[in-house]
């Protein structure tokens, strides 16, 4: 490889030639890379199979630019300019492609230098106005103007930053920068008014609107929160037409609220944040433990229609429903395991593991429990 120190060196090589490079293959890899890169993926490029019937040689087509693009590669294993702090590619000047390059072709470069000369700053070469930017410009360091920020075209002070660590979710930095907010001594005029979705209504004093990763999580709880209501609903509905009541879908229910019992407590065990995938496992939890208390309240009522007192039916239902809805949550809770450690899942599984955990046990205590209260028959269970 030549080095230069600097143009001048180079200045003095005009006319000769600097080198050749060693050959390189051009396999198919390279081809069908450079076909993704710039979207030309014509058949003469990157169908091998078509090519190998079609083509006169049996064998694709080098793209006519990447061999062209290989010029700059070649030429940093012939010469280096030492002095060179970085470069910018000119163009070039009647190139024709003459010859086909073919897969597993070998290519070198061979350069020579035929001239050095200055870009034009302005004017033509004939007419002699080179000028070096240089000559007639002076770079001097200045404070740059304030940027100026507006949110739905209202002035604003944008502040940013980043959260990590043990503040994960956004919220926990919300609250932490809010709680430093109280402690100052803002005077007469009082903090500024806290928002924590859509523009302040109020312009006439401070506003402090809370936007960015919070907006997002924000219209994820929002949206999955709605979701989740529906959900509610359809099941409500489904089991309506079921059993025919409207008050018995109430007990059914019932169990899934007791499944932030233990998804609160599980987050808390683990040090885990709640966030977007716990309130999906949340929901999801819904039909799992739905599908528990049908199976409790469908014996139940089987039951009552042969005639069994409340408590004989709620024992028996208790002792043999237990065995499917254990095993039912004790399959789910084991396929949620394996991602507790997952960085971005690992809220959803914390969800699905103990909620199942929590409202599995008391799901088998409170159905009985909430039907002695509502449809209790005063009737003693019988012995044995």
């Amino acid at each position: 490889m030549r080095r230069f120190d600097s143009i001048e060196t180079m200045k003095l090589v005009v006319g000769t030639e600097l080198g050749v490079s060693d050959w390189l293959r051009i396999d198919q890899e390279r081809i069908d890379a450079f076909a993704r890169a710039t979207g030309d993926d014509y058949w003469i490029h990157t169908d091998v199979a078509r090519a190998a019937k079609e083509l006169p040689e049996g064998r694709t087509i080098v793209h006519g630019y990447l061999t062209l693009s290989l010029a700059t590669y070649l030429s940093h294993r012939i010469w280096k300019l030492d002095s060179l702090e970085r470069g910018l590619n000119y163009g070039l000047d009647k190139v024709r492609l003459t010859l086909p390059v073919r897969v597993d072709d070998r290519v070198r470069l061979r350069q020579s230098l035929v001239s050095v000369e200055p870009l034009p700053a302005g004017g033509t070469r004939q007419r002699g106005a080179n000028v070096e930017l240089g000559d007639v410009v002076s770079v001097k360091r200045e404070p740059a103007s304030y940027t100026l920020f507006r949110r739905d075209g209202r002035f604003a002070e944008m502040v940013q930053a980043e959260v990590a660590g043990r503040f994960e979710a956004p919220i926990y930095g919300m609250l932490a920068v809010e709680d430093e907010i109280a402690k100052l001594d803002w005077g007469k005029a009082g903090p500024p008014a806290i928002h924590y979705h859509g523009q302040p209504a109020d312009e006439s004093k401070p506003s402090l609107l809370w936007d960015g990763e919070w907006e997002v999580t924000y219209v994820t709880f929002r949206d999955m929160g709605a979701a989740f209501g529906v959900a509610i609903l359809g099941i409500y509905l489904l089991v309506v037409a079921q059993f025919g009541s409207y008050r018995l879908p109430l007990v059914i229910l019932t169990p899934v609220p007791l499944t932030l019992i233990g998804i609160v407590l599980g987050h808390w065990m683990l040090g885990a944040s709640f966030t977007a995938t716990s309130m999906i496992g949340f929901i999801a939890l819904a039909g799992i433990i739905v599908r528990n208390s049908i199976l409790l309240v469908d014996f139940i009522q089987r039951r009552r229609q042969e005639g069994a007192s409340l408590r004989d039916a709620l024992l028996e239902a208790g002792a043999i429903r237990f065995k499917p809805i254990f095993l039912t949550a004790a399959a789910a809770m084991i396929g949620a395991a394996f991602i507790l450690a997952d960085p971005i899942f690992q809220g959803l599984a914390i969800s699905m593991v103990f909620g199942l955990a929590s409202s599995t046990a008391l799901t088998v205590l409170v159905i009985p429990a909430i039907y002695v209260w509502l449809r209790d028959d005063g009737k003693p269970a019988s012995a044995g």
